[in-house]
């Protein structure tokens, strides 16, 4: 398949979709190294800091982020708030309960103060 889009006069084998791309970063870029790379930042800002920065950088690239992104966004910050408060929540020290030495001791304290 042979497209040509506006990115450049010529015409490509690649789809419309890859035209950002190559708009934006010289066919070095995507090679190798530089994939996994781009890749691993990527996923450690998404881990660390939830889509934002993702955001922020298309952004900066002269993407325009729409009012939808940005609730997605918001959507997927809130719900991943949450779910931390419920993990550690789930995972908070409970008080234990009385031992056995314990208890005897609370029961001989018990008997002293009733006579």
């Amino acid at each position: 398949m042979t497209v040509c889009w506006h990115v450049s006069d010529s015409c490509s084998d690649h789809p419309p979709f890859y035209g950002p791309f190559n708009h934006f970063a010289s066919k070095r870029t995507f090679t190798g190294k530089n994939v996994l790379k781009i890749a691993t930042y990527t996923a450690a800002f998404i881990f660390n800091e939830d889509f934002l920065p993702v955001l922020k950088i298309m952004e900066m690239m002269g993407v325009t982020i729409g009012q939808t992104a940005s609730d997605c966004e918001d959507n997927v910050e809130n719900a991943r708030i949450s779910r931390a408060e419920k993990t550690a929540e789930a995972n908070a020290k409970r008080p234990e309960p009385l031992k056995a030495a314990d208890n005897n001791i609370t029961a001989l304290r018990k008997s002293v103060i009733a006579y």
